[in-house]
């Protein structure tokens, strides 16, 4: 139970520090803006040119459908994937 707990606490931490950092150039930025134009209606692998698998694009794809367009919302699945990867492992 202490190791749970401290995944837990550990994925808190992490979110933290996702949610509270400024844009900056990289993988997110580049993720968002795909995911955001498969949201706008563009084909992937047609329109939108990406070079990784497109799961994280469908799931990013179906949050931005649940809740908003918005960085908030990409965060928001960033922090849903981190807790996920933390607990797995």
């Amino acid at each position: 139970i202490w190791i749970i707990l401290l995944l837990l606490i550990t994925g808190m931490f992490i979110s933290i520090i996702i949610l509270a950092k400024p844009l900056a150039d990289g993988d997110e930025w580049i993720n968002f803006y795909n995911t955001y134009k498969m949201f706008m209606g563009q084909k992937i692998y047609k329109e939108v040119n990406v070079i990784s698998t497109p799961l994280l694009f469908y799931i990013g794809l179906a949050i931005f459908k649940i809740l908003e367009a918005r960085l908030i919302s990409f965060r928001i699945y960033a922090i849903i994937i981190n807790i996920m990867i933390n607990l797995y492992w």
